[in-house]
């Protein structure tokens, strides 16, 4: 599995005022792959999934939650082997 450094720093990786409100980079990364899940047992015979999280980001004082389309596509790596890739729309 990959993550696309574009997705990963821009919603995964929480800033450092999330992380004091209690964002971590592993629940923000558990709740994309829970929702991912969901969507592969929806549709099974796929090799591409389209689907929506919801991230909290940073808003002047406070934080909002920002809904981000998220692709994963499985597809060849370096080597031709089977990989699936978790990326934004604009890393296509």
């Amino acid at each position: 599995m990959a993550v696309t450094a574009t997705l990963f720093n821009g919603y995964i990786l929480p800033s450092a005022k999330l992380v004091e409100a209690g964002q971590t980079s592993e629940s923000r990364m558990i709740d994309l792959l829970v929702i991912l899940l969901l969507k592969i047992m929806a549709r099974p015979h796929t090799d591409r999934i389209t689907f929506n999280v919801s991230f909290d980001i940073d808003a002047g004082e406070g934080s909002e939650s920002r809904l981000v389309q998220i692709i994963a596509a499985i597809g060849p790596d370096d080597s031709g082997e089977p990989v699936l890739t978790i990326m934004l729309p604009e890393d296509d």
